[in-house]
């Protein structure tokens, strides 16, 4: 069994807040040497403001939401949450998934999603440096066909 920890903090300026949490474990190779299995980090947040999804991450980190069962449970929950914050603008809403195998599916559209979103942002760069007018409007059905993929996904994770 490879033993796992959570690497966190936590930063405030002003009212403003971010949490950043990422799980590690030891280096399966060199047990001298930690490996970090992916880096969370939400955006900064007033936690008095009365936005959705900030109050959802302040609700989904209270100590009776949290597995207590052992350490490694309380440290996912806290990463989990993160993790759900930090992708809550992109999916449209907070949404904390606690059961592995959905989790994994979940972290799959999302990276879905973002490569989606990249394709359309390097799109609507050629945009403006094209200039024959066919091809813009070509890109920019490209575009419009792509968005289109981008939201389908966005209602499929939140069903």
């Amino acid at each position: 069994m490879v033993l796992c920890q959570i690497l966190s903090s936590l930063h405030c300026i002003g009212d403003r807040i971010v949490v950043s949490s990422s799980m590690k474990r030891l280096n399966k190779t060199d047990k001298t040497k930690t490996v970090l299995l992916g880096i969370h980090k939400t955006p900064w947040f007033d936690p008095e403001a009365e936005n959705d999804f900030e109050s959802d991450f302040i609700q989904s980190i209270h100590l009776i939401n949290i597995n207590f069962s052992n350490f490694y449970e309380a440290y996912k929950d806290l990463d989990r949450a993160v993790e759900a914050f930090q992708y809550a603008n992109l999916i449209g809403r907070f949404q904390l998934i606690k059961n592995d195998e959905k989790q994994a599916k979940h972290k799959e559209k999302i990276q879905e999603i973002e490569k989606l979103d990249e394709k359309i942002h390097t799109l609507k760069s050629k945009i403006k440096k094209e200039t024959q007018f066919n091809k813009k409007v070509e890109l920019n059905i490209h575009i419009q066909k792509l968005k289109q993929q981008l939201t389908k996904l966005k209602r499929e994770l939140t069903k």
